[in-house]
């Protein structure tokens, strides 16, 4: 970094073509520091992304086995009352 700022300070001294030129480095290295940061940013944003699907699939299935319980215990009224009324009808002739 020193070194940075001493290339700098020597481009300074000349003429306005180095100036643009420390400018540009220096615009540069700031873009590839904002890059990597968004890159960062990104792949923490996928892992937090990727927990949340699991979360998510584990939610979904539990829901999915409690309609699939609760089908299951419907029918079987179903089935019970259906027959319970078969009963009644048989009784009745």
């Amino acid at each position: 970094m020193n070194d940075l700022i001493k290339t700098a300070d020597y481009a300074s001294q000349q003429t306005d073509r180095w100036m643009f030129v420390a400018c540009l480095i220096v615009l540069l290295l700031f873009l590839g520091m904002a890059f990597r940061w968004f890159v960062k940013l990104l792949e923490r944003k996928e892992v937090e992304a990727a927990a949340d699907r699991e979360m998510h699939r584990k939610s979904i299935e539990a829901i999915v086995t409690n309609y699939y319980e609760a089908t299951t215990k419907h029918t079987d009224a179903i089935n019970q009352n259906t027959m319970a009324l078969q009963r009644l009808l048989e009784q009745r002739r």
